[in-house]
């Protein structure tokens, strides 16, 4: 192993500016979801993403294939039977431009040793890791005996949808590996349950409520627009005056905005959703009459990230507390309408867990429609795919971390032995950036690029491994 592991550390140290301008590109493509269409089934900007993905495998040498609605597309070595799969996603969460503050969100700059930019991180370094991966082995003379298998889709934000089209024309490699989630290896995955709480009462005073990027990004703002009083007008000044999470203006209509603290639905401990924040101010606001029955109970729902304050909270030996975050707030026909992202342990009764949801919301005069669920899964840390794994791990970085379990969702739940593994490790100082900001799913998104370059090392590693032991 020393043989080679020199030469592949060297040579993607000395490729450093041309990884980073390959993810760059890659990070300029919009690639959010939208609707689709004969030849673009998740839209044409993630059907771009698809197809720069399926080019970069071409200037590698591998062999492509991509699905004729560019659902994803495949990069493919010349090995044996065994296959070792790659899964990575060239689609990304949507962005709200003006909370951005060191770019636009689809302008990747370099900044202090990190690339910034919507999908640096999540997932499109993973794309990159891959490529790069397979470039170190071939320099280094030690390509794997098993057939190398790239996979990049273009619906993994938005319910992996794009894995059912895979699984309906493509075998499922022997061993997966996933770079999306953290090191040194994910040996489990809490499930994922969303739902959607409607409101049957409409509202009288307020017109509508709108904010929201996506069911899995605790809500970071949100705007309210309302029917125009003076009374009405008079109070939220008094409650808004001089604090800088509101901005109030008036017109024919009131329109009243209000800023939070977003994270990932998966990793939500201290985020703080933007509609609890403007609650704070609308309830003290008698002039919203009947109104506030409506945005007291939202207040209950949203108040907090473990359904604590609504006495729902579960917990799991392994996976700890379970969480249960709003994304997107709207209004439907004049009703209130919430979405709900939950994570749940594999030891939590999911079920009876909705059934509380449906009988408290039932008496705030709303109803629950559960529109995913997906159970998690974990492996024993003694288990043949974990230890290898984290040989490799330790190989590299001499780090004797062991195996973690994650609070988000990646293809490794839709696979037969598969991990996760991390994005990056981290090498450098964090920026200066306030809370809420740098992280994967919210503004100013960034990753360490010398801790991409030692992932890189990593994951190539892993591969080799995995192609050891598939050969043993």
């Amino acid at each position: 192993m020393k043989e080679y592991s020199s030469a592949i550390h060297d040579y993607i140290q000395s490729n450093r500016q041309n990884i980073v301008s390959m993810l760059s590109h890659l990070v300029r493509i919009p690639s959010v979801y939208e609707e689709g269409k004969e030849g673009a089934i998740f839209g044409e900007a993630c059907r771009d993403a698809v197809l720069h993905a399926e080019a970069l495998y071409k200037e590698v040498g591998l062999d492509t294939f991509t699905n004729k609605d560019c659902a994803y597309t495949l990069g493919r070595t010349q090995g044996d039977d065994k296959v070792i799969g790659i899964f990575t996603h060239a689609d990304v969460v949507s962005a709200v431009e003006e909370d951005w503050i060191l770019t636009k969100p689809f302008e990747p700059i370099e900044k202090d040793g990190f690339l910034v930019g919507r999908g640096a991180e999540d997932n499109k370094s993973g794309i990159v890791s891959a490529i790069w991966a397979v470039k170190a082995m071939k320099h280094a003379g030690v390509m794997p005996k098993s057939t190398l298998l790239i996979y990049s889709g273009g619906n993994e934000e938005g319910g992996m949808c794009d894995l059912e089209y895979f699984e309906k024309e493509q075998t499922l490699p022997d061993v997966a590996i996933v770079p999306d989630n953290e090191y040194p290896v994910c040996r489990g995955e809490k499930g994922i349950l969303r739902f959607w709480a409607s409101f049957r009462t409409p509202f009288e005073t307020v017109i509508s409520i709108n904010g929201g990027q996506a069911l899995n990004i605790v809500l970071g703002s949100v705007r309210c627009e309302m029917k125009y009083s003076e009374a009405l007008l008079k109070e939220l000044h008094k409650a808004c005056d001089g604090k800088s999470e509101y901005t109030l203006t008036a017109g024919d209509t009131i329109v009243l905005t209000a800023k939070g603290k977003s994270t990932h639905a998966a990793y939500s401990e201290g985020s703080v959703n933007a509609l609890w924040v403007m609650i704070q101010a609308l309830k003290t606001c008698k002039s919203l009459g009947n109104d506030l029955a409506i945005l007291k109970n939202a207040e209950m729902l949203v108040a907090d990230p473990f359904s604590e304050t609504v006495g729902l909270g579960t917990s799991d030996t392994t996976f700890k507390k379970t969480t249960c975050t709003n994304g997107v707030v709207m209004v439907t026909d004049g009703c209130l309408k919430l979405s709900f992202d939950t994570r749940y342990g594999t030891e939590v009764d999911v079920d009876t867990f909705v059934r509380g949801y449906q009988g408290l919301l039932d008496k705030m005069d709303a109803d629950c429609q559960v529109v995913e669920r997906n159970d998690g899964y974990v492996i024993p840390e003694n288990s043949p795919i974990i230890e290898s794994m984290t040989q490799a791990w330790y190989s590299v970085t001499g780090d004797d971390s062991k195996p973690v379990v994650s609070y988000g969702g990646t293809y490794a739940r839709h696979l037969k032995n598969a991990v996760s593994i991390g994005t990056f490790i981290p090498t450098t100082p964090k920026l200066d950036l306030p809370d809420g900001h740098g992280g994967i799913h919210q503004p100013d998104e960034v990753i360490d690029i010398d801790g991409l370059l030692k992932s890189i090392e990593v994951i190539t590693h892993m591969i080799l491994k995995a192609d050891e032991a598939l050969h043993a």
